[in-house]
């Protein structure tokens, strides 16, 4: 996501919680790199991925063994995810 805000005006935007969670979660994957298909199992970071043929069935990849700041993230993405919806 990227904003670029030119001007010498006072400009107000109203967001919403549901779009302050789902802004946070942009930028935390992005500076963090956590997609927000990445999950944790097992101590480690899977990412979910949906295939589609004539059925649509779940994929899981194991990406890394997870460690503390996969962690924290998971726990983060969590929270955010729950208060956006």
């Amino acid at each position: 996501m990227r904003m670029k805000i030119t001007g010498n005006q006072k400009v107000e935007v109203e967001i919403s919680e549901a779009q302050r969670h789902l802004i946070a979660l942009d930028y935390i994957s992005e500076i963090f790199d956590w997609d927000t298909d990445y999950f944790i199992e097992d101590g480690w970071v899977i990412k979910r991925e949906i295939a589609h043929t004539s059925h649509s069935f779940e994929l899981k990849s194991k990406v890394r063994e997870a460690n503390k700041k996969d962690q924290c993230l998971y726990e983060i993405f969590k929270v955010l995810k729950r208060q956006s919806f």
